[in-house]
């Protein structure tokens, strides 16, 4: 009688910083969604390069992905990073997974992405 659409949850990256969730990055068809968590503003962080002083639970909507997060892709024309693409099965295509794969931590700055986990039922 009734159907029931089931789909994964949209795409998502969460920023740490020292152990501590204070940001997050989603995927929502074309456009990437980031937000500051509560933490960041009680942790006293400055905003991310590239990425708007918004309230924590605002959301910042781009088509784009920020230069925060695009910074951290390394060049995927690269021998070895193609063959690490090859070898992980990354879609190169998909900037998040290959955010949570290769830009997971940076030199430049303390903060680390994490993939979203879903909850198992």
């Amino acid at each position: 009688m009734f159907r029931t659409l089931y789909s994964s949850p949209p795409p998502q990256l969460h920023v740490m910083f020292h152990g501590t969730d204070v940001a997050e990055l989603m995927r929502q068809k074309d456009r990437y969604v980031f937000r500051y968590l509560d933490a960041f503003n009680r942790l006293g962080l400055a905003p991310f390069p590239g990425l708007p002083d918004v309230a924590p639970g605002r959301e910042y909507v781009s088509t784009d992905l920020p230069r925060f997060f695009a910074e951290r892709i390394p060049d995927v024309r690269r021998p070895e990073i193609r063959e690490l693409i090859r070898r992980e099965r990354i879609d190169e295509h998909d900037e998040l997974a290959l955010l949570a794969a290769l830009g997971r931590l940076s030199v430049t700055d303390p903060f680390e992405l994490r993939a979203a986990v879903a909850a198992s039922v």
